[in-house]
């Protein structure tokens, strides 16, 4: 960035003055003094001082530059006359800045209509975060079979028998292995006392998080154990087979 984007919008909150101070934040001090010495010329009232700096740390005036600039990227500009000839008049927008904020504006109206959806609430009580990207990159490290069962068991649409009661494939919600509670995610990773010795395993290898649905389901580390408990209990065998080969 050349001096003058810094000194253009630093000269409306120092208009009183007879001598502006602009950090210039190019790749060179050269670079810098090059821009500032030809322009002087044009603003002959205008005192200017053209220091290079490595970095933002600390430097007051360079934080201030980076302010105005943004407010300017709004619209929100120095009066014409107080600008350089080069940055009158309409400037082009940088592409990859009208990319990164369409694509802001597209996460934000997504992320919107999701926390009015009324699965909201029950994803986020396994993943704050969602929705986000940190789950779909967790997904592109896993073999397909796993995560197709981790998004099933995370959604609650999972061949349990809870869910297929619900979509009318079961009579019963009923757990076939234990035959006293209702056989949802969470009675099939925590409480299901037919899996006890399962369990038992996973726990002896994870400790607390194989108590936590949130950990099983969001933490990488504890998918191994997820997915071996999942083997020795012969479950979802007949839809993914074995979910600890690759």
């Amino acid at each position: 960035m050349c001096t003058w984007w810094s000194l253009g919008p630093t000269a409306r909150w120092q208009s009183g003055h007879q001598k502006h101070k602009g950090c210039a934040q190019s790749t060179s001090a050269g670079q810098g003094s090059q821009t500032g010495g030809s322009d002087q010329h044009k603003h002959m009232m205008i005192k200017v001082k053209v220091r290079w700096t490595p970095g933002h740390k600390g430097i007051s005036e360079n934080k201030q530059a980076d302010v105005e600039v943004k407010r300017a990227a709004w619209g929100e500009s120095s009066q014409q006359h107080w600008l350089p000839l080069a940055c009158r008049g309409i400037i082009l927008a940088s592409r990859s800045a009208a990319q990164q904020g369409y694509m802001k504006g597209a996460k934000d109206e997504a992320r919107k209509l999701f926390s009015g959806s009324p699965r909201c609430q029950k994803i986020q009580s396994i993943d704050l975060s969602t929705p986000s990207s940190k789950f779909r990159k967790i997904m592109q490290l896993l073999p397909w079979h796993q995560a197709a069962l981790l998004v099933q068991l995370r959604t609650g649409h999972v061949p349990l028998h809870k869910h297929l009661h619900r979509i009318g494939k079961f009579r019963s919600a009923t757990c076939p292995a234990c035959i006293s509670e209702v056989d949802s995610v969470h009675h099939y990773l925590l409480m299901c006392l037919a899996y006890a010795g399962q369990r038992r395993q996973m726990e002896r290898a994870l400790q607390w998080p194989a108590r936590s649905i949130r950990m099983l389901l969001s933490n990488l580390k504890a998918f191994p154990h997820l997915f071996k408990y999942i083997n020795d209990t012969h479950q979802f065998q007949t839809t993914f087979g074995d979910l600890q080969s690759e």
